[in-house]
This record gives C-alpha cells, structure tokens and sequence, in this order.
C-alpha cells in the first residue's frame, strides 16, 4: 500500500534484506509528524503506539554513538557524592532505609542521565511519561498484593521466608492480569508464546483477541 500510493518519500518503511523476509511482530514506520498521525490512526481505530521511545538502559551507548562519553561519566561524578550522602544517613536507621534510599536514588540518576540524553536526542518529556504510563501501571497493579499484605502486618518486613516466597508467585497471575488489563505491549508477547502450547494441550483453536479494557 505505500508504494502504491507513493509514500515512500513521506515515510521510513522497515528494511528488509535481500534474500531474506520478516514476519513483521511490530511493523514499525518513521515519520515527521508522528503525533499528528497517531491521533489521526487513533481517530480511525487503529492500533498503533511509540515503540520503545527512549530505552533508559540505552543510556551510555546511546551518549557513546553521539559521542558524549564524557558527560555520561560526569553524571556518574555528580551522582557519587549525592548517593554516598543519602546512603550514609539511611545506614543510620537500619538495612531497611537503606533499601529504601533507592526509591530515591534511582529517579535521580534517571532524571540527570535523560537530562543530557535530551541536549542530543529530541524527544518530549509528555512523550517520556506516555510511553512509561502502562509499564508504571503494571508495576503498580502487580505489587499491589504484596503490599496490602506488608500493610494488613503492620509495615514489618520480618516475613517468614515461605510466606515471602507465597507473595512472590502471587505476584505472577497479578502482573500477567495487569499486562492484559492495560493492554501492555508485553501481552501480545506473553500470547504469542501461550498460545501455541495452550492449543496443544487443549487440542483447539483458541480464539485470537486482545487484552485491555
């Protein structure tokens, strides 16, 4: 279709190599006015979303590619005193603190590595936050057990070692309803690889439709 309608100059098609072909999972396209086309797909009906945005692990190649290795060890310099300050005082209030130190710690080294990533890679930062949205809602629904669970004993970590692992596996069927709920890029993973070993244990054809609500 974009070759009939001569749209190749207005937009970067997948490359496929000679000899070779693709079965197209994701049929990811490039264009100049990707927020306007996607509003105009969603209008329509049509699924589509940003694929992998901004790879936060990417982070140092990607500085690296541009030639900025340098400031990627400056964030490491600044960062330094700034995690050894908070984890010195956390160390003070016991191993528990100090775990949670990194609920902090963590957003602040993400927040100044996407700072300079943003001097050399355009992106914005509604951008960021749209494409993070279901990752950061499975993360909330599938802990949400866990952490009822730590609140009903009354904060206390002290949690038997079998009972630590009973949250563990409950946490699984609550990630993978959450990654269906949201319809979480993950789930049509997760399908594709059920799928087909359901349909042989069963012995039929399940039917083939979508998560989210």
């Amino acid at each position: 279709l974009f070759n009939k309608y001569n749209l190749n100059n207005r937009i970067g098609l997948p490359v496929i190599n000679k000899g070779c072909r693709h079965i197209f999972n994701q049929y990811i396209i490039r264009v100049q006015n990707r927020n306007e086309l996607l509003n105009h797909l969603r209008q329509n009906n049509i699924g589509c979303e940003i694929y992998s945005s901004l790879p936060l692990p990417l982070a140092f190649p990607v500085l690296s590619a541009v030639g900025q290795i340098k400031k990627s060890a400056h964030v490491g310099l600044l960062t330094v005193p700034v995690i050894a300050a908070i984890l010195a005082i956390a160390a003070q209030f016991g191993l528990i603190a100090v775990a949670c130190s990194f609920l902090l710690l963590i957003p602040l080294q993400s927040y100044l590595i996407l700072r300079i990533m943003k001097q050399h890679i355009v992106f914005r930062w509604r951008e960021l936050f749209l494409a993070l949205s279901k990752s950061a809602a499975v993360a909330l629904i599938s802990t949400s057990p866990a952490v009822a669970i730590i609140a009903a004993s009354g904060f206390s970590f002290a949690i038997p070692v079998p009972a630590g692992i009973g949250i563990g596996l409950m946490m699984i069927p609550s990630w993978l309803g959450a990654t269906w709920l949201v319809a979480h890029p993950a789930w049509s993973e997760i399908r594709n690889i059920a799928m087909p070993l359901l349909e042989r244990l069963t012995g039929k054809e399940l039917p083939q439709e979508g998560g989210g609500l």
